[in-house]
């Protein structure tokens, strides 16, 4: 599914209960603290991946500074099916990190409206290694970025201590990136190979839909 269009689709879920709303005690309130709990739904939550944390101080019940932590991680290994592939191992490891300036908005609904904008960080680093016996090789990739960061999105208190939340989020991003390949000498490759490469770029990175939790305290 597009990370469009998964936005899309969790917003209008998270909104659907406006109709039937209630007063409520809010939780979103000055002062307020809470801890955030929440997945990326356009990653397909393999392993750690799309997984965040994150705490949240509530200045007024218009203003909310958030901090968020973002981990990814995957490990594979595999004998690859004879020579042809022979033994593969694969290892990734993502982070970020953001500090949003929240806006809150409410009409006579439990469900606030928010927004909001702040600098961002990450990390990626990525390694191959293939050995057939007579000849291995590996690639390697890591990248730094600073940027950025925007998110809307929905919440909704469900108690006084404990919040649904939605939302859509991007960064602009620069990014610096190393790549290197390094093949070992063999039969079929008698000169071997090493090369490596660095980038800089600028890029607008969709950072998909999330859903997750709101623990106020």
């Amino acid at each position: 599914m597009l990370p469009f269009r998964s936005a899309a689709v969790l917003l209008v879920a998270l909104a659907a209960p406006l109709a039937f709303a209630q007063d409520d005690d809010t939780p979103v309130v000055a002062g307020a603290r809470a801890l955030l709990f929440s997945a990326n739904l356009d990653s397909g939550l393999t392993g750690l991946d799309g997984g965040a944390l994150g705490i949240k101080w509530q200045s007024s019940a218009e203003r909310a500074l958030r901090l968020g932590l973002t981990v990814g991680a995957g490990l594979s290994i595999s004998d690859g099916g004879g020579e042809a592939f022979g033994d593969q191992e694969s290892q990734r490891v993502n982070l970020g990190a953001d500090l949003l300036f929240l806006r809150y908005a409410r009409s006579r609904t439990p469900i606030y409206l928010y927004y909001g904008l702040g600098p961002s960080a990450s990390f990626q680093f990525s390694r191959f290694e293939a050995d057939r016996g007579e000849q291995s090789a590996e690639q390697s990739f890591a990248g730094v970025g600073l940027g950025a960061a925007g998110v809307i999105g929905v919440e909704w208190p469900v108690s006084s201590a404990i919040s649904l939340n939605a939302e859509y989020g991007a960064s602009l991003d620069a990014t610096y990136t190393y790549r290197s390949l390094e093949r070992e000498a063999g039969p079929e490759d008698p000169q071997g190979l090493n090369e490596s490469a660095n980038e800089f770029g600028v890029s607008l990175v969709s950072r998909g839909a999330q859903a997750g939790v709101s623990v106020y305290f």
